[in-house]
């Protein structure tokens, strides 16, 4: 939950705070301006298919599960 809120927060700093830089063609450095191309999704979205990162997953909720509280 918080990290959804962290990473909406950081969207819109970094919207609002870099909307100079995104119109500049080069950078202070002299290096090009690449266009963002990654865009904020929901975790819901993702799943885990059969493979070592699901089996991993599996095993540490097994363990979680057998700690007492």
């Amino acid at each position: 939950m918080w990290r959804r809120y962290i990473l909406l927060i950081t969207t819109i700093v970094f919207v609002l705070g870099a909307g100079d830089i995104v119109k500049a063609e080069v950078w202070p450095s002299g290096r090009e301006v690449v266009p963002l191309q990654a865009r904020p999704f929901d975790l819901r979205d993702v799943r885990l298919l059969d493979g070592p990162f699901r089996d991993a997953m599996g095993r540490t909720q097994k363990y979680l599960y057998e700690l007492e509280s």
